[in-house]
């Protein structure tokens, strides 16, 4: 039945780079935001316990699971960090690597479109706004 896929996801490197950047400055401004209260927290913690309060252990507690899930965070978003930048990195050389093998392929074009019957103008694509998903610098060789 005449359907044609669409992209699942399509995100241009500059919205990658981005996400990247926004990884790293919540990873560098993380720690001294979220621990800002650790120590005064603590000294509750003790002061509470030592009153005689259940809940000096509960808060003890809950400051190290805190600190554990900032450092979890801070973790994730290194990795978020560093995965965009390679992919970022990676994508470019690949697509670099697409347009070269495009205009080698193009070499005797003429002579390859003749056997079947076609000239580069059957290959034309129509005019009209660009597909979405479609790399517009691979299209353009």
């Amino acid at each position: 039945m005449g359907h044609e896929a669409e992209p699942d996801l399509a995100v241009p490197g500059e919205d990658l780079v981005r996400v990247g950047q926004e990884a790293s400055s919540l990873r560098e401004g993380m720690p001294a935001k979220a621990m800002v209260a650790e120590a005064s927290s603590y000294e509750a913690a003790s002061a509470l316990s030592a009153a005689g309060f259940g809940s000096g252990g509960a808060l003890r507690e809950a400051m190290a699971r805190f600190g554990e899930k900032a450092r979890d965070l801070g973790r994730a978003c290194e990795s978020i960090e560093s995965h965009l930048a390679g992919t970022v990195t990676v994508h470019a050389a690949l697509e670099e690597d697409l347009r070269a093998r495009v205009r080698a392929a193009g070499v005797g074009q003429v002579d390859y479109l003749a056997g079947f019957g076609l000239t580069p103008a059957d290959l034309e694509r129509p005019s009209g706004p660009p597909v979405p998903g479609r790399n517009a610098a691979i299209e353009d060789l």
